[in-house]
């Protein structure tokens, strides 16, 4: 188990890092091993990586803490990561995950049970390796084959992936939805999260909130959760299982399965 969460400002402005690591520190038990920070500017390459008080510390003597971050104009994107260490167990398997040539990274909580025929395949294509880790796998499976790498993996996954040549953002959701990715929007901010409490850490989102009655009732009479996507809470939503979409102003309309 780990935890991933993102703030998009869909106008461009900062996001706030004290937020990002509010919202991140409310699922700390889904990562004790480590925790990773990227602010990403939507506009250009350019992004700032750190660590948290969760990280080992031989990661901590080489990147900021996320507690030093400032909400700095350009950086609209902030995505985080709780680590549950279960494939490369050493710091190699940090997120969040870069690729070597620089073009995108990405947060991911799951596993991808074929990541080692993938990566012969990788490897026959050019594709040399960093680390043992699934994640490294995946993100350079994206790189070579673009979003049809998602067809390829077998598994269970949520995934946040910044491709810095395109300036797009990307969730994608494994096709029985194991692991979710909630969401929802508030003044213009889109906020996801693989758990609700965290985008109840978002002020706006928490005095907002209200029951959604129709959800609750399939619950106590059916036993289904998430019908439809749709949460216990008003306005809060989970990302359809088997899916990708780009994130932008008109999300989530532009939804593939």
């Amino acid at each position: 188990m780990c935890g991933i969460v993102g703030i998009v400002d869909l106008r461009g402005r900062a996001v706030d890092p004290r937020l990002l690591k509010s919202m991140t520190d409310a699922i700390h038990y889904r990562g004790p091993d480590d925790e990773g920070y990227v602010l990403i500017d939507g506009r250009s390459a350019r992004h700032a990586a750190y660590c948290g008080p969760a990280s080992p510390e031989a990661l901590r003597a080489t990147k900021p803490s996320i507690e030093s971050a400032q909400a700095t104009e350009g950086f609209s994107i902030g995505l985080s990561h709780r680590r549950f260490s279960i494939i490369d167990l050493s710091s190699a398997g940090h997120q969040p995950f870069f690729s070597q040539d620089g073009s995108c990274c990405v947060v991911f909580d799951g596993e991808i049970y074929n990541y080692i025929e993938l990566r012969e395949e990788l490897e026959s294509l050019g594709v040399t390796f960093r680390s043992h880790s699934d994640t490294e796998v995946l993100l350079e499976g994206y790189r070579i084959w673009g979003t049809e790498c998602f067809s390829r993996f077998n598994g269970f996954w949520a995934i946040a992936l910044y491709d810095f040549h395109k300036k797009r953002l990307i969730l994608s959701r494994d096709r029985l939805g194991k692991k979710p990715i909630y969401w929802t929007r508030a003044d213009d901010k889109l906020y996801f999260a693989s758990e609700i409490k965290s985008l109840l850490k978002v002020r706006e989102v928490a005095a907002a909130r209200r029951v959604n009655e129709a959800a609750v009732w399939h619950w106590c009479v059916d036993g289904r959760r998430d019908l439809n996507n749709k949460t216990f809470f008003a306005n809060i939503e989970s990302l359809p299982a088997a899916c990708w979409t780009v994130v932008d102003y008109d999300f989530p309309a532009k939804i593939r399965t």
